[in-house]
């Protein structure tokens, strides 16, 4: 068993990191079919995308990990990926 396996709260991050991730995957393939069935142009599926990105792309330069501290910005980061969804 790996070393980083042995710590509780690391399996519990990466337990639930894994699930966060996969239901963002499902939901952005989904956005993705919904829009594509419905609309069925290539112009409203690059919207979609832009516009579920677009605050990520503005709000990462001011992200760097030593400018903030961490349990703060990973809790406003998380409630805003939240809000986000």
């Amino acid at each position: 068993m790996p070393h980083v396996l042995r710590n509780r709260e690391f399996v519990l991050f990466w337990s639930s990191q894994s699930i966060s991730q996969t239901g963002t995957w499902m939901q952005q393939f989904a956005q993705g079919w919904v829009v594509t069935t419905l609309a069925g142009s290539a112009l409203a599926l690059a919207s979609v995308d832009f516009a579920a990105s677009i605050l990520m792309l503005i709000l990462m330069p001011f992200g760097g990990a030593d400018r903030a501290p961490a349990q703060p910005a990973s809790a406003t980061s998380e409630r805003s990926a939240i809000a986000g969804s």
